[in-house]
């Protein structure tokens, strides 16, 4: 009976994160249906709650502090109450909520190991959708639903297929585009080297290789900028037998970078289509929208009231987004919360890696709009430590007490 609880508690966990991802932008649960996901989360709140799990004092005050802020700044924007004004609100104090209790029920490990896994099976769903639309686009077209929010998209509830049309070579996934797609994937890559998994470096080929699929530029640099500072830790050898294919691969991932169209594209300007274009009007509008309101921004009712409705909802850089929306101090609290539980769950200490974690999480809020997904908020707080957790010491395990964080050098586990 006792096993029974347990599995069925692990089920409901698993269910959760994925839920929280899917609650983050992708267009069937998260754009679609988003108030309906929004439920079952909370409806998955409630099942965990039943287990009784504990708190840490410090994700309490964070909580608090985080809400607190939300309440202060809607009152200093308040204009008038209406449905806007109040699911405003409402959604970020339930995204604040389900990253708290995310880290009431699982521990450090825990998260990754699901999260991971989850990613994993988005990655293989997201290739098998890939070659069918590839080899069969009429087929495609068929079962594909249109909606407009404003932006176009052709989707199904397991994968979206493009924007334009039903015939888009880059891999969305589920999400909104592949630019937001790469978030996740880069996120997992991290957590995969970081952390204790099965078939690692087949999980780190799938991932890569996904990677590869999206044609995002900000995710081929994240995942340089990844692969670059974590390869040691990998602990791969190139010369053995299948590692060969993965740095094979790499490599031609970095010629597909360096040649392609679309990458070429990004990087230039044009009058047809230029990303860089586009970025750079992002830049400006959302640099003149925060000189305006530095302190306290606009409040996110109100920008949709102040005839920069389109400056708001277009507006792809997500830092500037979090300075407009709720002000520059805020912008800054949110990204360091950000950082620094990300410095926790990978369990570094090391300035490089730290380093690492910077760049990564500058360049994913600088290309999208990442602070309005809400798997971004599991992050802001402290997990529990596992009894054996990963760290980057001359040992690739380690045993750590919970309360003096002594480090136990642990040799009986198997490097990966």
């Amino acid at each position: 009976m006792k096993i029974a609880i347990k599995d069925i508690n692990s089920s409901v966990k698993y269910l959760y994160i994925l839920f929280i991802i899917l609650l983050s932008k992708t267009v069937y649960f998260g754009l679609v249906n988003e108030y309906v996901t929004t439920a079952i989360v909370i409806l998955l709140v409630f099942l965990l709650l039943l287990s009784n799990p504990s708190c840490q004092k410090n994700n309490i005050k964070s909580i608090i502090v985080f809400i607190g802020i939300h309440i202060m700044l809607a009152c200093l924007n308040f204009k008038s109450i209406d449905s806007g004004f109040l699911l405003s609100i409402a959604k970020r104090i339930v995204y604040l909520m389900v990253g708290f209790i995310a880290a009431m029920i699982l521990k450090r490990n825990e998260l990754k190991k699901i999260y991971v896994n989850i990613l994993c099976g988005i990655s293989i769903i997201s290739l098998m959708c890939k070659i069918v639309q590839l080899l069969n686009p009429g087929y495609v077209s068929s079962i594909c639903t249109y909606v407009s929010l404003p932006q176009r998209y052709y989707y199904t509830f397991f994968y979206t297929f493009g924007r334009t049309s039903s015939y888009d070579i880059r891999n969305y996934g589920p999400f909104w585009e592949p630019g937001g797609y790469q978030i996740f994937l880069n996120i997992a890559l991290l957590f995969l080297i970081f952390g204790d998994h099965k078939s690692k470096n087949l999980k780190l080929l799938l991932l890569v290789g996904t990677i590869a699929t999206t044609g995002s530029t900000a995710g081929y640099i994240v995942l340089l900028i990844i692969l670059l500072f974590s390869y040691k830790e990998m602990n791969l050898d190139i010369f053995k037998g299948k590692n060969a294919i993965f740095f094979v691969a790499i490599l031609i991932i970095g010629l597909v970078v360096m040649f392609s169209g679309n990458i070429n594209g990004k990087l230039t300007l044009s009058e047809t289509n230029s990303s860089l274009r586009d970025r750079l009007v992002d830049l400006q509008y959302g640099i003149e929208l925060v000189k305006t309101h530095p302190l306290i921004g606009y409040g996110t009712t109100n920008l949709a009231t102040e005839n920069v409705n389109n400056i708001y909802y277009a507006n792809s850089n997500g830092i500037l987004s979090l300075a407009f929306s709720f002000g520059i101090p805020y912008a800054c609290l949110f990204i360091y919360y950000i950082v620094k539980g990300f410095t926790e769950l990978l369990q570094v200490k090391k300035k490089k890696y730290v380093v690492m974690i910077i760049l990564v999480i500058l360049i994913i809020f600088i290309t999208e709009e990442s602070n309005a997904l809400a798997v971004m908020y599991c992050f802001l707080y402290n997990y529990k430590n596992d009894k054996l957790a990963f760290a980057t010491d001359e040992s690739n395990y380690v045993m750590r007490g919970e309360r003096t964080h002594e480090n136990i050098n642990y040799y009986s586990l198997q490097k990966f």
